[in-house]
């Protein structure tokens, strides 16, 4: 099982090992998206739109939180899908799996500042605001969403690789080296042809001063 690169550096798990994170956060994300969308559909905001951070009320934050899971539960969708092709030892149908861990991550890293947000709201709001549910919906995803990234930031560590970048740096060696060798080995195939051609002609030609 190849470790997958990512950040330029080789990391102690593979890209097919995201099946079942995947799941997890994608059935997890459903069932915020069910809750979230009930809450919006449902309650009435009108007591709550004078508890404001900025911009941003209570129904905005959800709203916006409903948004992110949304864009989360496609990009989770895929890396299921990517993380079951292929097979152990051929990972070239799942190449595009750094990529999506790019996206994710700056999915998530817009999801940790909207929860800084929503810290500051509940710190602010939290005691005078009227709107029972919604509030208590944002305390839980906040609540939740806080585990999630301290589960992420732990499998991050664990999965650290120290000589990812030696290992890296060793590869891409490695590969020039073959480049280099069938380069040479292709410009000598060329020059033997040449001397063989050279060769070839020299005999006709003294074939022909013989007769």
């Amino acid at each position: 099982m190849p470790g997958i690169v990512l950040f330029q550096r080789r990391w102690s798990f593979g890209s097919d090992d995201l099946v079942v994170p995947a799941v997890v956060l994608l059935f997890m994300h459903i069932a915020w998206e069910v809750v979230l969308a009930v809450i919006l559909g449902v309650v009435d905001f009108e007591q709550a739109k004078t508890c404001t951070v900025g911009l941003v009320n209570l129904k905005n934050y959800l709203l916006g939180y409903l948004v992110m899971i949304s864009v989360a539960i496609v990009i989770e969708v895929i890396i299921f899908w990517v993380s079951l092709r292929g097979t152990i030892l051929h990972a070239e149908p799942r190449d595009c799996m750094q990529y999506l861990l790019y996206t994710k991550l700056a999915v998530l890293l817009f999801e940790f500042s909207w929860q800084i947000v929503g810290i500051l709201w509940l710190v602010k709001h939290y005691q005078s605001c009227k709107s029972e549910s919604p509030k208590k919906a944002a305390l839980a995803i906040i609540i939740i969403n806080w585990i999630v990234m301290l589960s992420i930031i732990i499998s991050t560590w664990c999965t650290y690789d120290i000589a990812g970048r030696k290992w890296v740096k060793m590869k891409r060696f490695q590969e020039s080296l073959k480049e280099k060798t069938k380069r040479n080995k292709r410009n000598s195939g060329r020059r033997n042809w040449r001397q063989r051609s050279s060769f070839l002609r020299l005999i006709f030609r003294y074939r022909d001063m013989e007769r």
